[in-house]
């Protein structure tokens, strides 16, 4: 569903070019350097978003192989359990039936969601066109994403 992500053995070649033709630096010595303007060329900072399990469980064999540092920014507010808003939109499409998912009554259109391309390009569009929403409508519409994947005709 994350189509941009890499694989496992796309990260470890993408690893492998930054080892070689690159500077990696931890995400707070470059902000220092960089205060200090200081930061050397071909510098660069390897960072993941939200924290997820895979980050240790995949990504961090790879980057001691590659001694490669790394920050992880976490949402902690899903440290004890629950579900990011993005990641219940992923889901929702992600294990509805095949069919089509009609979202008209939120102004999100109508999907076709008969393969896993269908799924990822109607899951990415209702990202795209909710992320900038407030919190309380974002919250909205979310809920009636996970409601209507679960109800397919």
């Amino acid at each position: 569903m994350r189509p941009g992500d890499p694989t496992v053995e796309q990260f470890d070649w993408q690893m492998a070019l930054l080892a070689r033709y690159f500077l990696p630096l931890p995400l707070a010595d470059a902000l220092e350097m960089t205060i200090q303007h200081r930061l050397p060329d071909r510098a660069v900072c390897v960072t993941f978003d939200d924290g997820y399990a895979d980050n240790a469980q995949l990504a961090l064999p790879i980057l001691r192989k590659w001694r490669i540092p790394a920050t992880v920014l976490s949402s902690t507010a899903f440290l004890d359990g629950g579900r990011m808003w993005n990641d219940t939109v992923l889901e929702a499409v992600r294990s509805a039936d095949s069919g089509a998912l009609h979202l008209t009554d939120a102004n999100l259109g109508e999907f076709s969601i008969s393969d896993d391309e269908s799924r990822r390009v109607a899951a990415h569009t209702i990202l795209n066109r909710i992320k900038h929403l407030p919190f309380s409508e974002r919250e909205k519409m979310v809920s009636l994403v996970a409601q209507h994947g679960s109800t397919l005709q």
